[in-house]
């Protein structure tokens, strides 16, 4: 591969709730245009889920739109940061959006204790399902997830009988 000549195609924007970072890219194509989920920080250290949408023709020149939502209340999971998003359309009325929370306390993986889900009839208005993970550390010592957990994909897996499964990665 080779490094695109418009890099960073998405920089951060002064006085927008992505002014200080755009990081983690999910892409979807929908349409004949992409949707480009990412996380941006903004000069208060909170950082929240935007999307940019561009055609297939100019992927140079992005339309924005964020915050998609807030985060959470003080003492949630999420209260400090809403990062990595993995967009899945379920269907073509529901799409889920997981992102990983970092509740504002702990250091290194201990600050992020569980990963959350919004949800959207359109891929454009999303609300999050609520202050609780859909995925929590366990806690449990010697576990993986013992600490804290982050990322994630969500992945359709068909079963030979012709149903689906989902499976999460993290």
């Amino acid at each position: 591969g080779q490094r695109h000549e418009s890099n960073p195609i998405l920089p951060p924007r002064k006085g927008g709730f992505d002014s200080t970072g755009c990081t983690n890219p999910w892409v979807v194509k929908a349409g004949d245009a992409y949707r480009l989920f990412y996380s941006g920080g903004d000069d208060k250290g909170t950082q929240r889920i935007g999307v940019g949408t561009a055609t297939l023709d100019d992927l140079t020149k992005w339309t924005r739109v964020g915050p998609l939502f807030e985060t959470g209340a003080p003492g949630s999971f999420d209260a400090r940061w809403c990062v990595l998003p993995h967009v899945v359309r379920m269907s073509d009325e529901r799409w889920h959006l997981y992102y990983t929370g970092n509740a504002g306390r702990g250091s290194g993986l201990s600050a992020f204790p569980g990963m959350g889900v919004a949800t959207s009839p359109d891929g454009r208005t999303w609300s999050r399902l609520g202050d609780k993970p859909v995925l929590a550390r366990s806690g449990e010592h010697g576990a993986a997830d013992a600490v804290g957990v982050a990322g994630g994909s969500v992945l359709r897996v068909r079963q030979r009988d012709g149903s689906t499964h989902w499976r999460f990665y993290y």
